[in-house]
């Protein structure tokens, strides 16, 4: 009987992974976004801008979506120079169309001039501009706001060189780690207003939505606060066993709506971490947190990056501290927020 179920399953799974990937498949394919085209579009990013350097001068690249000009659209943005914009904010502007490279882009966008640019509104974009306020233009500010919110695009190039050295990239991206340490503080702060369980569990799915709203809903901020939830969810089924349950559902789930992220090193990264914390999670923090630096080797010696003893030991260093200062940057925010104390 069980084998019944499980095969009745595993073959309804694999029917509507093959539907829902083609309908994703679909999605991208739009004719009105034809290579060598020039057109004005207006785009909203779902990604900051980030800077890069080149022998032709510098240049600016993003991730968008078209809301005018042609049907909506994910595509890849970029322009000469530099830009001042950030994640929400809207772009119009004459744009260069060509084929994109990478998995789930419909196009490439190259921006002709000068765009231009509609700052972001509302909660979010504000509590994002009171973060960059309190956080400062320098490189430990820089670190503060990708540490709290993910952002991290001003860091500059002697920085960003120093975390990969020491293989500390991961702490300026929004992950697992960032929606875990937010539901802690929500979890112990009820606690001690001695506020009952469903509605302790309501308030801390109220704050993980916010706070993924505020740093932009991309697949792999969705990717970090699913697994956050199911594994909140996880830790009151409780033991080892449920939390790898768990990770395993959500990876399935994830997959079937944004077949893409199997493509994404960051959603790889992720996977192969939050495995190696739970193997060893049992036996304290120290040997969780090597545990996951070496289910993660394969995977940064496959792209290129630095791996050894350094970079292990750096992250068991600074696992403390990646804990608080996530805390102090939110807090801060907070404090300008409501008394202008950032």
């Amino acid at each position: 009987m069980f084998r019944r179920w499980w095969a009745s399953a595993a073959a309804i799974g694999l029917v509507a992974g093959i539907l829902l990937a083609g309908m994703h498949a679909a999605s991208i394919h739009h004719p009105d976004l034809r290579e060598g085209d020039n057109r004005e579009l207006t785009v909203v990013l779902i990604s900051a801008a980030r800077s890069h350097e080149s022998q032709t001068g510098p240049w600016w690249s993003a991730k968008a979506r078209v809301v005018a000009g042609a049907a909506k659209a994910t595509v890849g943005l970029s322009g000469r120079g530099s830009i001042q914009a950030g994640l929400g904010d809207r772009l119009t502007a004459k744009m260069g169309i060509s084929a994109s490279r990478v998995r789930g882009e419909s196009a490439r966008l190259w921006v002709q001039g000068r765009p231009s640019v509609e700052l972001a509104q509302g909660p979010a974009a504000g509590a994002r501009r009171i973060m960059r306020q309190v956080a400062g233009d320098t490189d430990p500010g820089w670190l503060l706001s990708g540490m709290s919110l993910g952002m991290d695009e001003g860091l500059s190039p002697p920085a960003q060189q120093d975390m990969r050295d020491s293989g500390l990239s991961h702490l300026t991206a929004v992950s697992g780690a960032n929606c875990a340490v937010l539901l802690l503080l929500v979890h112990w702060l009820c606690g001690w207003l001695r506020v009952p369980r469903v509605p302790r569990m309501i308030c801390g799915a109220v704050v993980l939505v916010a706070f993924v709203t505020t740093v932009g809903m991309q697949p792999s901020v969705m990717r970090a606060a699913a697994m956050a939830g199911l594994a909140m969810l996880a830790g009151l089924m409780g033991g080892r066993r449920a939390a790898a349950h768990v990770l395993q559902m959500s990876v399935v789930l994830l997959l079937l709506l944004d077949p893409w992220l199997a493509y994404s090193v960051g959603f790889m990264l992720s996977i192969a971490a939050t495995g190696g914390l739970i193997a060893l999670l049992e036996r304290g923090v120290l040997a969780a947190t090597v545990a996951a630096q070496v289910a993660t080797f394969p995977i940064l010696l496959a792209i290129g990056g630095s791996v050894g003893p350094r970079t292990v030991a750096s992250n068991v260093l600074v696992t403390p501290m990646a804990a608080i200062i996530p805390i102090v940057g939110l807090g801060s925010a907070l404090l300008e927020w409501v008394a202008g104390l950032g």
